[in-house]
């Protein structure tokens, strides 16, 4: 790995953590009650992914964020 490879890993390491953060910020204000709920937060999460401006490698910010979405929910489902 190139020093300017590395470079660029680091500042996508960073922005990752930066759109985790509001993600788990947005997946924490829903009130997860039915499964109408899971959908309207889902959409939500997936508009910012699509639309926020710090999301410049989607794909690979949306496979990783998915997981953690995935693990938060289970979490959220599991406690309903």
């Amino acid at each position: 790995m190139t020093l300017k490879h590395r470079h660029l890993h680091a500042k996508l390491i960073i922005k990752t953590r930066k759109i985790n953060g509001r993600i788990k910020n947005m997946i924490k204000d829903f009130k997860l009650v039915s499964r109408e709920d899971y959908f309207k937060m889902a959409g939500s999460v997936f508009n910012f992914l699509m639309f926020d401006s710090l999301s410049t490698n989607r794909i690979v910010l949306l496979t990783g964020v998915l997981s953690l979405i995935d693990d938060m929910i289970k979490r959220r489902v599991a406690k309903i």
